[in-house]
């Protein structure tokens, strides 16, 4: 029976033939048989062994030269480890024996404030059956580094857990990375705090400012617009005087009649309206605009104008105004007007200025028309020009080429045009003086 059970890869034929062999030669040949296969099988278990081992010490070699540690821990009470790489002493310092043999020592080794965690995650891979914590264990040479361990539970064919396998990798210098990146996001969240509140403090401090510039604007104009009412009531006031003065005489050739005084009162009248009209234009030409209108931009240039008619005349300056095509935009009027007759007294003082304002004509030229979608108001005046030095600086706040000047005048213009209507300013030179060049989108609510 033993010899049938070695040759139980043959044949039925094949056996009654060694029986019949055997027979014959009373055994002698069977055995030499069996010998022979005895060795052949032996040969076959050698190789096997040699491949087994070879294969063993690669995946071995795999392992240790692997940055993660690969444990395995029976799945009893207490999860003692049974099995660990010797790569361990690399990351740990700790030799596989020492882990294996002493149970309590991977327990004791945990950072006090994770060892709830790494107890847990064992705990947890039996419902899971897979599981990744991280946590803190001291090295053997006293440095706690931060290690992810990946657990997941092995069962045989029954479904019972026969093995907890597991995997220890260093995560310090990741974990170092990830604080330290906190660390700088907290800080950039602070810097943008920061660098919000001072964004806010200097918006703050810069509407303040320009809160004064627009007061400080308005007080210059003011006084530019006390200057043209007193040329504007110049020639009304003289008026009255003579008118009064006739009265004296009037009286002492008995002249004054009904009709006199009719007269009187009519002309006496007439002169103060004019003169009260000059104070309704005056106040309501520094009433600020609350919103933004449509508005005949070269109807607010006719009204600035008629304000400046007298001193225009007093100076003989000629001022030409001329209109094309649709002239609506869409933005504050007033503040508008305040810009024009700054341009415009720049313009008054630059030809009464210059020195051969005697023989050179003084003129002034506005023109108000189309370019596609836009607005365009152009002021030029013979007023000899812009020095070159000063075109870059033109509109900056404070700014002035007058020894008297404030410099808020064309910096308020460019703001109000620019700032608040959207618009372009800019100024050029020409060949008798300056040019001041205003651009606005044309209004959109149709003509008018």
């Amino acid at each position: 029976m033993k010899t049938i059970a070695m040759i139980k890869k043959s044949t039925i034929i094949g056996m009654l033939l060694l029986l019949l062999v055997a027979l014959c030669t009373g055994g002698t040949v069977l055995l030499l048989y069996v010998f022979i296969m005895f060795v052949k099988e032996k040969k076959r278990r050698l190789h096997y062994e040699k491949s087994l081992a070879f294969i063993r010490k690669q995946l071995e070699g795999l392992i240790d030269s692997s940055h993660a540690v690969i444990y395995s821990r029976n799945p009893g009470s207490g999860y003692p480890i049974i099995y660990v790489s010797e790569n361990v002493t690399d990351l740990l310092g700790y030799p596989p024996s020492r882990l294996i043999e002493d149970p309590e020592l991977w327990f004791n080794r945990l950072h006090p404030e994770d060892r709830e965690v790494a107890l847990s995650s064992l705990n947890t891979v039996y419902t899971q059956t897979y599981n990744i914590t991280r946590y803190r264990m001291l090295d053997a040479g006293g440095t706690y580094r931060w290690l992810q361990d990946n657990t997941r539970l092995i069962f045989d064919k029954a479904t019972n857990p026969i093995l907890v396998l597991g995997t220890w990798s260093d995560i310090t210098e990741k974990i170092t990375l990830e604080e330290e990146l906190l660390k700088k996001t907290a800080e950039l969240d602070n810097m943008n705090k920061n660098l919000q509140r001072k964004v806010q403090e200097e918006v703050i401090a810069r509407h303040t400012q320009e809160q004064i510039l627009i007061h400080q604007s308005r007080l210059a104009a003011m006084g530019e617009m006390i200057a043209v009412i007193a040329h504007q009531w110049k020639q009304p006031l003289n008026t009255l005087s003579l008118i009064v003065s006739d009265v004296a005489e009037a009286y002492s050739f008995g002249e004054v009649n009904r009709q006199y005084v009719e007269e009187f009162v009519s002309e006496a009248t007439a002169q103060i309206k004019f003169m009260s009209g000059t104070i309704d234009d005056f106040r309501n030409f520094f009433k600020p605009s609350k919103s933004k209108v449509d508005f005949d931009c070269a109807e607010a240039v006719r009204e600035v104008v008629e304000l400046l008619s007298a001193q225009l005349k007093a100076f003989a300056i000629d001022l030409e105004l001329a209109r094309e095509g649709n002239t609506v935009v869409c933005g504050y009027p007033n503040e508008f007007k305040q810009v024009v007759l700054n341009i415009l007294n720049n313009s008054v003082e630059a030809i009464t200025q210059h020195e051969k304002s005697a023989v050179m004509p003084r003129n002034i030229a506005i023109r108000a028309y189309n370019d596609d979608d836009k607005v365009v108001l152009s002021i030029s005046d013979s007023g000899g020009g812009i020095p070159a030095q000063h075109m870059d600086s033109l509109f900056n706040p404070y700014y002035t080429t007058k020894p008297d000047g404030s410099g808020i005048g064309l910096y308020m213009a460019r703001t109000i045009i620019e700032g608040n209507m959207g618009g372009k300013i800019h100024a050029d030179n020409t060949q008798t003086g300056a040019s001041f060049v205003i651009e606005l989108s044309i209004s959109n609510h149709g003509d008018h």
